[in-house]
Formats: C-alpha cells, sequence, structure tokens
C-alpha cells in the first residue's frame, strides 16, 4: 500500500508522513546491478544451464529485494511486481556442483529465460515510472534541517519533550522553504518553553 493511501480525513498528517525520504545510493546501486546482472544473463547463449556462485546470488538476490522495498514506497508498484518475481527465481535455484571449493547455484534456461525478462520489464518501467513522478532534491545547505529531531540540542530534546514533534516538523519546513509554516510550529515550541517558565514562576499560562 503506498503511503498516500493511508491518508483519512480528519486526521493531522505531518511533511514526514506525506514524504518518503529514497535512499539514492542504494536505489541506483540496486538498479546498476539489477542491470548488470540482466547484461551478464544475455551474454549466456545456447541450450546450457550455467553455474553462478552462491554467494553472487544471495548478493544479487538482497540488492533486488532492498530495491523492490524501495520501489514499493514510492509508489511504483509495478515495476516493484517484477522486481520480486526475479527474487523469487532467485529464491528456488536449486544447488549446483562445487568450483573451486565454493557452493554454486544452478540457472537452467528456462530459469535463465525468466529473469531475464522480469529485469528487463523492471528497468524498462522503473524508468516509465519516474516520468510521472515528482522528485524534490534536497539543498545540501539544509541538510541538517531536514529530518532532525534534535535540532535544539540534546538537553531540549529530553526535557521539552512536549516540543520534539514541532521542533522536527519547524525543521523539516525550514529545509523544504516553507516558512509560515516553519513559524507556526516555532510559536507551538515556544509556547511550551513558555509553559514551563510559567510553572516555574508560579503565575497562570
Amino acid at each position: 500500500m503506498s503511503h498516500l493511501e493511508r491518508f483519512c480525513p480528519g486526521e493531522r498528517w505531518s511533511l514526514w508522513d506525506i514524504m518518503h525520504k529514497l535512499r539514492a545510493d542504494h536505489f541506483f546501486k540496486a538498479y546498476e546491478q539489477a542491470s548488470v546482472f540482466h547484461q551478464a544473463l544475455t551474454s549466456c547463449v545456447g541450450p546450457n544451464e550455467i553455474n553462478f556462485q552462491s554467494s553472487s546470488i544471495i548478493t544479487q538476490r538482497n540488492m533486488l529485494e532492498s530495491l523492490a522495498s524501495e520501489l514499493e514506497l514510492i509508489g511504483m508498484p509495478s515495476s516493484a511486481v517484477c522486481v520480486r518475481r526475479a527474487v523469487d527465481v532467485l529464491s528456488t535455484l536449486p544447488d549446483g556442483p562445487e568450483t573451486l571449493g565454493q557452493q554454486t547455484k544452478l540457472i537452467s534456461v528456462m530459469d535463465r529465460l525468466r529473469l531475464q525478462r522480469e529485469l528487463a520489464q523492471a528497468t524498462s518501467r522503473i524508468a516509465d515510472d519516474f516520468t510521472v513522478q515528482d522528485v524534490l532534491i534536497l539543498d545540501a545547505r539544509k541538510r541538517m534541517f531536514y529530518n532532525n529531531a534534535r535540532l535544539f540540542g540534546d538537553d531540549v530534546f529530553a526535557k521539552f519533550q512536549s516540543a520534539n514533534d514541532d521542533i522536527f516538523e519547524a525543521g523539516m519546513c525550514l529545509a523544504l522553504d516553507r516558512g509560515t509554516a516553519c513559524v507556526l510550529h516555532l510559536m507551538r515550541v515556544l509556547e511550551a518553553g513558555l509553559g514551563a517558565l510559567a510553572k516555574t514562576v508560579g503565575v497562570e499560562k
């Protein structure tokens, strides 16, 4: 289920709820490895089975699982389905003979063709899906404000827990150039501080 599909009328949602931070380095590394693996399979021609080291298959499967999860989180389910079908194929490969002391996995011609098909469709769909996605690139100078729950330091975080959510949201808004919303959250933070001050000096809020 997409994170946007969880919205319900009447509920309060933060910027963090409606945005997903794409782990770009992990995403593109996994995408690149899927493309390389697809090319390696395509270069294997003929009616013979092929052997891959088990460790290589495990690494590839983990990368593809990571890619599929990321695709689901950013709203690309059809691409994720293709990737997960490739993962399913890799997960059911039988053991092959040991080669130079290394355990191998046996890829039949049928499994090779299935993997080629799913990886080709996945890489093609990912490119297509990105044409209907809006991707925001955060200014590096504002990165410290984004997704930072301790903007005012550890002491404030520990002693003013009621203000933590608003401090977090103020930072998110500042990072995304939402000045008015940032001030709104900071006023709520100020209210928590004034409330503590009022209690200390014994006056009504």
